[in-house]
Parts: structure tokens; sequence; C-alpha cells
């Protein structure tokens, strides 16, 4: 639970598994226990307080930054295995995929940044780029720029 802390907008089993070793038992059981709920589609989330002891614990176990890690990663790599699908026939499912990542994918993006991991950055850049311009999110992409400058 506390690994799945680092996803601010919620996470897919695919995602849970990547960054917390979780399987679907493991969040079925979550569920059951009400540490998580799921949110339809696939999607689980964290109450917001939960999820703000959670990452106390991560800090408390010395996990934190191997958590915010894998969640950069993940989200990252996510966002740019998207590149090909925005020129073609999978561009609304990409979309649709990141609209509903976008919060994670923001915080992949400035924890790379904290860290100096330029290499990650330069790789999604391009779909960063094509994501916030198709979707008209011009300021997002002004603010997750100047986090890196700033």
């Amino acid at each position: 639970m506390r690994f799945l802390a680092v996803c601010p907008g919620g996470f897919d089993s695919t995602a849970a598994r990547q960054i917390a070793d979780a399987s679907l038992f493991d969040l079925v059981m979550l569920v059951e226990k009400s540490l998580l709920h799921a949110v339809g589609g696939g999607r689980y989330a964290m109450h917001p307080l939960l999820r703000q002891y959670a990452l106390e614990q991560l800090v408390t176990h010395d996990e934190a930054r191997a958590a915010r890690q894998r969640q950069s990663s993940y989200y990252l790599d996510l966002l740019t295995a998207a590149t090909e699908d925005f020129a073609g026939a999978g561009q609304r499912n990409a979309l649709d995929r990141l609209d509903a990542e976008a919060d994670n994918v923001r915080a992949a993006w400035l924890w790379a940044g904290e860290q100096g991991d330029w290499i990650a950055l330069h790789r999604a850049a391009a779909s960063l780029y094509e994501f916030l311009h198709i979707r008209s999110h011009y300021g997002d992409g002004q603010q997750l720029c100047r986090h890196l400058i700033g």
C-alpha cells in the first residue's frame, strides 16, 4: 500500500504490479480492507488521509525514493510509448489513457526533474508535448517546464 501512495491520480492493476509488485489478489484484499477503493474502469484510488499516512510510512521505512523512482519510470515510459499512437488509429485511446493518468504523469515528470534524470525527461518530452498540444493544455506544459528551470 505504501508504494501505491505515490500515484496521486489513482492507478490500474498494471501500474500497481510495476510500481508496488502488487498482484490483483493484493489489490482485492486492500479493497476488502477499505484501504483502496475501486473507482471503475479497472482503476483504484486511495482516500487522501490514507494516502498521506502511507506516504509518511514510505519515509519512515526509507522507501520513498525507490517508490517515487518506480512511479516516475512507469509513467514516463507510458507517456513515451504513446508517441506512436498519437499519429495513428490509436490516438483516441492513447489520449484517454493519458487523460486518466495526467496527475501521475505530472508527478513522474516533476520527480524526474528533481532527480536530474534528463535522459528520461528527454525521452518523454516529445510525447508530453504532443499530448498537451492536442489537448490544448499549454499552461500545464509551461508550468512543468518552469519547474525544471526554476
